[in-house]
C-alpha cells in the first residue's frame, strides 16, 4: 500500500513538471519566432519591477523574459541584424549622476553581459550597421554630454570629436552621417544636426517639421528614407508623424489628443509601433501604458497587445523592433 501511494505521488510530481514545463515552453520559447519578427519592450508590473520582454509580432502570446525581476532595464536597442540586444540597467550602478550600464544580450545563445564588467556608463545607443559597436552618449546629472563609440573589437570607446557641441547620436543616416543632437550655449538652445562619423561636416537638419524644440523620440528606417517621431503639441501633448530628411514630404498619424511617444518602425517599414501615455508627471515624465500600432497605409490607429498578455503586467515602457 505504502509502494503504491509513493508510486501514485511520484506519478503527480512527474505529471506536474511536464504541465510546468509545456507552460513554460508555450511562452517562453523564443526559437520559434524568429529573430525579424522580435518586438523588445519593457513590461512594468508595479513601482519596483519591470522586466525586459521579448515577443513575437504575429503572435504576441509568445514572449520570453529577458531579465529577472531584480533587474532595472530601459531603453532597448535591436543590432541592425537583431542578433544583439542593448539596454541599460539602472540595477548595476555603482557611480551615481553617470547614467547606468550597458548590458549586451545575445539573442541566439540567450547570454546577458554587462559591457566592460558593467563599468560602461551611458545612455542612447546608436548601432553601426555592422554591428561592430555603438555610438551613445555619457549622461551626467540627467544629461547627455558628447558623442562616444564603443568597439567590441577594441572594448574600448572613443570621442567623436565634433565642430559643435554633439550632445547624443540620434541615428545612423548612413555608413558615415550620424543625426545627432547638438548644444547651442550662447541661446542655450538644442538643435539636430548632421556629423559624419569622425565628428566634421558639422550642419543644421534643414527640416521645419522636426526641430528639436518639437520633435522627439527619432526613429529613421534607412529603406525608406524616413524618419518617424513624436511631435509636441499644446499641453505636452504629443503625435506621431513621419518625415524625411529634409522636410519636403510630412505625415501626422495621430491626432495630438493623447500623450503619444517612442515610435518605431515595424517590419518592412508597413506599420508603426508606440506608447500612449496616460500622462506626463514633471517629475517622472510620461508614463506609458498602452502599447499601440498604426497601419501606414490606411491610417488606422490600434492597441496592438494588452499590457495583461505579458503575464498580467500593468504597463509598457521603452520598446524596439
Amino acid at each position: 500500500m505504502k509502494k503504491l501511494i509513493l508510486l501514485c505521488l511520484l506519478l503527480t510530481i512527474f505529471l506536474l513538471e511536464l504541465s510546468c514545463s509545456s507552460i513554460l515552453e508555450s511562452v517562453n520559447d523564443i526559437d520559434i519566432i524568429g529573430t525579424e519578427n522580435m518586438v523588445a519592450v519593457i513590461a512594468v508590473f508595479d513601482s519596483q519591477i519591470r522586466r525586459l520582454v521579448l515577443f513575437d509580432y504575429y503572435d504576441p502570446t509568445e514572449y520570453k523574459f529577458v531579465t529577472d525581476a531584480q533587474s532595472g532595464p530601459y531603453l532597448p536597442k535591436f543590432s541592425h541584424n537583431k542578433l544583439k540586444l542593448l539596454y541599460n540597467d539602472f540595477a548595476l550602478t555603482k557611480i551615481t549622476d553617470s547614467g547606468d550600464p550597458f548590458v549586451l544580450y545575445d539573442v541566439i545563445d540567450s547570454t546577458i553581459q554587462p559591457i566592460k564588467d558593467g563599468e560602461l556608463y551611458g545612455i542612447y545607443p546608436v548601432w553601426n550597421f555592422d554591428g561592430s559597436g555603438f555610438f551613445f552618449a555619457s549622461n551626467i546629472f540627467g544629461n547627455a554630454t558628447g558623442v562616444r563609440f564603443y568597439s567590441f573589437l577594441d572594448q574600448n570607446f572613443k570621442f567623436i570629436n565634433t565642430e559643435g557641441f554633439a550632445a547624443r547620436a540620434i541615428a545612423l543616416i548612413n555608413d558615415n552621417t550620424l543625426l545627432a543632437e547638438s548644444f547651442y550655449p550662447e541661446n542655450q538652445t538644442l538643435k539636430y544636426v548632421l556629423i559624419d562619423i569622425s565628428g566634421h561636416h558639422f550642419s543644421v537638419l534643414n527640416n521645419p517639421h522636426m526641430t528639436r524644440k518639437n520633435a522627439g523620440d527619432p526613429d529613421w528606417n534607412s529603406d525608406l528614407q524616413l524618419f518617424v517621431y513624436s511631435e509636441m503639441v499644446e499641453n505636452r501633448k504629443r503625435k506621431i508623424c513621419v518625415t524625411n530628411l529634409n522636410g519636403s514630404y510630412y505625415r501626422s498619424y495621430t491626432s495630438g489628443e493623447h500623450y503619444d511617444v517612442t515610435p518605431v518602425w515595424g517590419p518592412e517599414g508597413e506599420t508603426i509601433l508606440f506608447l500612449r501615455s496616460s500622462g506626463y508627471k514633471p517629475s517622472l515624465g510620461y508614463t506609458p501604458t498602452q502599447l499601440m500600432i498604426i497601419d501606414c497605409e490606411r491610417g488606422y490607429v490600434n492597441e496592438f497587445i494588452k499590457s495583461q498578455t505579458i503575464n498580467n503586467a500593468v504597463a509598457f515602457y521603452s520598446l524596439d523592433f
